[in-house]
């Protein structure tokens, strides 16, 4: 160790061959379903800025999931490299609504409070938005140093979801306090409210374009690696 195959590797370490191919299993499932979510999610956002017919969308969701391969097929560096610019892609309207909502935000209403809150929710959501951290030891074999780069990227990484996840929200209730509206795929309506226009809201669209296809890059490369593991401890 380091090498790659993440949660199996680890496993096989602890219990054996049995219950790593168990692990690999059941992460391989999850991989499935859960890959198969952003070729969808691309689609629909671009629908969203410029509409179009079923066809269209499933030739959309193809070509991106061939984009995701191929880029994993050149390299775990372009997938590095790759990931890196989406992420930042990601964030700009983010940067940009928070910059804009905390200069009309109101902070008393930081602390108002729901009649019924959804704690289950809140919970659920919390948890999927800090999942996921397990899948960078996937790549562990083919990281410089990793016994420093790791615990040093998952702090950056814990600090600027926090971050991200944080100020937006707090920039942006005082325009769109009613949180009956706060659901799926809100934020494109916040963010229009908050710019006074369309233009924010369709680059939080972009924003999402690159998230779906950043995710789909960065989880090809270690749902890989996990099969590469089940493979190799036997």
């Amino acid at each position: 160790y380091p090498e790659d195959g993440g949660v199996v590797v680890w496993v096989h370490a602890a219990f054996g061959r049995f219950w790593a191919f168990q692990a690999g299993w059941i992460s391989l499932v999850n991989t499935f379903i859960d890959n198969a979510l952003y070729p969808v999610l691309f689609s629909q956002y671009i629908a969203r800025l410029v509409p179009m017919d079923a066809f269209v969308r499933h030739t959309l969701s193809l070509t991106m999931l061939t984009l995701c391969t191929t880029i994993n097929l050149l390299g775990i560096d372009l997938v590095g490299w790759a990931s890196v610019g989406l992420s930042l892609v990601v964030t700009l309207p983010f940067v940009l609504l928070a910059g804009l909502g905390f200069a009309q935000t109101d902070p008393a209403v930081w602390g108002s409070r729901v009649e019924h809150p959804q704690v289950g929710l809140l919970v659920a959501s919390a948890l999927w938005n800090f999942s996921g951290y397990d899948s960078a030891g996937a790549c562990a074999g083919e990281v410089i140093d990793a016994e420093r780069t790791y615990p040093r990227a998952l702090g950056m990484a814990v600090m600027l979801a926090v971050v991200t996840m944080a100020m937006p929200v707090m920039a942006a209730v005082t325009v769109n306090d009613d949180w009956a509206e706060w659901g799926e795929a809100f934020w494109v309506t916040a963010a229009n409210r908050i710019a006074g226009g369309n233009w924010l809201g369709n680059l939080v669209t972009v924003g999402g374009l690159a998230m779906s296809t950043g995710m789909l890059v960065s989880l090809i490369a270690t749902s890989s690696r996990s099969l590469y593991g089940m493979c190799t401890k036997k």
